[in-house]
């Protein structure tokens, strides 16, 4: 005589080409990766500081902005297309990039592909920004 054994109620998480697969039972939820950003570009910048824009996606919940080839990411944006950096050290280069990622069950994230890298060379001359 055979006993039935409970399913494990512990989440388990795959990742595969892109999908992100969140198993809880008795539910199966499988989330597709958000599309990356789009047009990262300056809109400010000078010795000292610069400013980041890029275009929103659709359907995702976050940014995560990232400098200087750091491991972990400089910025995490919820919902928001810019990204404003100071105290950098004048006459140097930085290359920036993002990706958008969506919550799965509020402790996982599916992310994009990154976007392509922005490089910015911050100028000798310390300016304030417009309207400052």
């Amino acid at each position: 005589m055979s006993q039935a054994r409970a399913l494990p109620s512990v989440p388990r998480k795959l990742e595969q080409d892109g999908f992100y697969i969140l198993i809880e039972f008795p539910n199966l939820l499988i989330f597709s990766a958000p599309n990356p950003p789009t047009t990262l570009t300056q809109s400010f910048c000078n010795a000292t500081a610069i400013k980041l824009n890029w275009s929103s996606v659709v359907g995702e919940d976050g940014y995560d902005v990232w400098s200087g080839g750091l491991a972990t990411p400089a910025y995490v944006a919820d919902q928001t297309s810019e990204y404003v950096e100071g105290s950098l050290t004048p006459g140097s280069t930085l290359t920036y990039k993002l990706r958008s990622y969506i919550n799965c069950d509020g402790s996982n994230k599916v992310y994009s592909e990154d976007s392509a890298d922005l490089t910015v060379y911050l100028g000798s001359q310390i300016s304030h920004f417009p309207g400052t």
